[in-house]
């Protein structure tokens, strides 16, 4: 039975070093922040209009409804200016693209044709103002395989423009010894008046005779092609001197009339062809547009020292009534 001693019975003492109870923490008032209380109702501010979106990036306003006319010029420019520069790439690429290997070089050799396949004989008419030039006119002909290989074997030979009696599909190396070889063994097409030449040719006391103008035309013009052997006649050449007329054969003003007299004898042209070295002379034309080259030529050179009317009254030739101008000291060409 309980009878309450329990409660009044002491508490054990603890054992060992006493230990106060910390003492309890001071807690920090919360801070209360005091709210205003506005008395009247906030008034909504009114909606502010907003801003236009900005115009994309590279576009005006202005130009929403068209292109301003500043701006259309411009365009228009630009477009012309671009038309310019595609034309320019074009021409260039098509002048420059066939001599690319000669201009650029290349790993690759360029192409030439191999020795001991010469084909026939070929006259070739070289022109132009420097290898390049000389070279197209080879591979036009078919003398060169390749414009690259004509200047690689051409280097800084001299060669000189003029008519060439060649053969088809030669080596590079084999065209630029024939075509500076100095004794010129493969030139056609020259002729060499010397001062106080004639057209007939002259025996002199010693009875060696001097080869006249004629006589030299009819060498200058002697060739070979496919195998076949030309040349033009001095006979050929005696009877156009004779009988063609003054405009055929391009005489000029100034010895027009004596030329029309002495038709039918071929001294009439006497002097109307200049002392010179003539090394542009076709050997594959005719006799007359052979004669009317020199003596068009030739009035040019007379009229360039001076000479335009025959000095003194007409005689029973014209080889009397020409013209003695002094002859021009370098070639007539």
């Amino acid at each position: 039975m309980s009878d309450g001693w329990n409660n009044e019975r002491a508490q054990p003492a603890s054992v060992g070093r006493h230990r106060a109870a910390p003492p309890p923490r001071k807690q920090k008032p919360q801070r209360v922040v005091a709210q205003d209380v506005d008395p009247a109702p906030r008034r909504r501010r009114a909606a502010t209009p907003s801003k236009p979106p900005k115009p994309p990036r590279g576009r005006s306003p202005k130009r929403r409804g068209g292109a301003t006319p500043q701006a259309k010029v411009r365009r228009r420019r630009r477009i012309a200016l671009l038309s310019l520069v595609v034309v320019f790439l074009v021409v260039a690429g098509a002048v420059l693209w066939p001599m690319r290997h000669s201009l650029f070089g290349g790993s690759a050799a360029p192409e030439d044709y191999a020795a001991g396949q010469a084909g026939a004989e070929v006259v070739v008419h070289i022109t132009g103002q420097n290898n390049s030039d000389f070279a197209q006119n080879l591979l036009d002909a078919g003398v060169v395989k390749s414009v690259g290989a004509f200047n690689r074997a051409a280097g800084d030979k001299p060669i000189s423009a003029g008519y060439y009696e060649l053969r088809k599909t030669m080596p590079a190396a084999e065209v630029v010894q024939m075509l500076a070889d100095p004794a010129r063994t493969h030139r056609v097409g020259m002729l060499n008046v010397p001062a106080g030449a004639v057209l007939d040719d002259k025996r002199s006391r010693d009875n060696k005779v001097a080869p006249g103008i004629f006589t030299q035309l009819s060498a200058a013009t002697a060739h070979t092609v496919n195998g076949v052997k030309k040349r033009i006649s001095k006979a050929d050449f005696v009877k156009v001197a004779s009988t063609a007329s003054a405009a055929d054969l391009g005489v000029p003003s100034w010895a027009s009339a004596t030329v029309v007299r002495l038709k039918g004898d071929h001294r009439r042209l006497e002097g109307l062809i200049a002392p010179g070295v003539w090394d542009q002379i076709d050997p594959s034309g005719t006799p007359q547009s052979i004669l009317k080259e020199l003596i068009t030529e030739s009035a040019t050179v007379y009229e360039g020292g001076g000479c335009s009317t025959p000095a003194g009254p007409p005689r029973r030739s014209w080889r009397r009534t020409r013209c003695w101008c002094r002859p021009p000291s370098s070639s007539a060409r």
